[in-house]
């Protein structure tokens, strides 16, 4: 699926788009992924126009590769978990906030990485130097963890070689838009999601919207086989597992960058009435406790 925008207020005739070695066929489709009609594919190519302005999305079918990729085989680590932060609604657990436990699964699969999740009462665990050991035949080691404070630059021993890593915030959003209300401008982090729960518990009780992200923190083993974490009590592990990846590298970002720059936005006296307008309680009505759990602060 890939969804495509005209961002210069411009008219564009025969644009193409090409992937791997090629479409094989296409068909455009609406937001929510249902057929809207065909597209057409020409010597591998997708072709299409836009209006200003206009988005686009299509299903594509790529041609066969002649590249076979080596498949990635997860052995997830055990690990000696010490705290409890997979709590059921109306349970505390060792931590202010904790993940509620039908969100989460057995196993999570991100970027390629199994990571096995522990529901035990000790399901994760706090750095506080302890030494895992590690199988030396593999060559990549993923941790799936969160710091539950700021983001932190950790420092991690593998075998002899001190490594920092930077751990980032299980609560601060990952990327933000530009604020008016609090002066603040866009930004994006820089990592990798694990794995995303779309709210947690505070002491049993169920905070909406407030999201706890967790990370991956890799490492290439290059024979080493014992790793020391980090001496920070705010840094917590959900999982880890040890992989045979492949040494490969992304050809492009993923994802888009947001360059630092002034606040330097502002209303005339029109569009500041409107703004202070649209955002009155009897504009938005309260449905599902919206207005209550939005006033908690912008990081819910």
């Amino acid at each position: 699926m890939v969804r495509l925008n005209e961002g210069t207020n411009s008219e564009i005739e025969n644009f193409t788009l090409t992937l791997g070695e090629g479409i094989e066929s296409a068909r455009e489709i609406y937001a929510s992924e249902e057929n809207k009609g065909d597209a057409t594919v020409k010597d591998g190519k997708l072709i299409t126009s836009f209006k200003p302005y206009e988005i686009k999305s299509f299903a594509l079918k790529l041609k066969k590769s002649s590249l076979d990729a080596q498949k990635v085989e997860s052995t997830p680590l055990d690990l000696p978990f010490d705290k409890n932060i997979i709590t059921e609604k109306g349970q505390t657990g060792d931590f202010e906030y904790t993940i509620p436990n039908t969100l989460v699964p057995d196993e999570i699969m991100a970027n390629g990485v199994r990571f096995d999740i522990n529901k035990s009462n000790k399901n994760s665990l706090i750095c506080s130097s302890q030494r895992i050991k590690l199988d030396k035949d593999k060559n990549r080691l993923v941790f799936l963890c969160a710091s539950m404070t700021g983001d932190k630059m950790a420092e991690f021993i593998l075998g002899d070689k001190k490594i920092n890593k930077n751990v980032l915030s299980s609560f601060e959003r990952f990327a933000a838009w530009d604020l008016y209300d609090f002066g603040e401008i866009a930004y994006m982090k820089k990592g990798k999601i694990g794995y995303e729960f779309t709210h947690c518990l505070k002491n049993g009780e169920v905070q909406y919207a407030k999201i706890m992200y967790f990370y991956l923190v890799e490492f290439d083993l290059n024979g080493e086989n014992e790793i020391t974490l980090p001496n920070d009590n705010d840094i917590v592990i959900l999982a880890a597992s040890q992989t045979n990846a492949p040494f490969s590298k992304l050809a492009t970002p993923t994802y888009d960058e947001v360059e630092k720059r002034p606040f330097t936005f502002k209303l005339n006296l029109k569009e500041k009435l409107q703004y202070v307008y649209n955002k009155c309680v009897w504009q938005l009505g309260d449905k599902d406790n919206f207005i209550k759990d939005n006033n908690k602060g912008k990081d819910y």
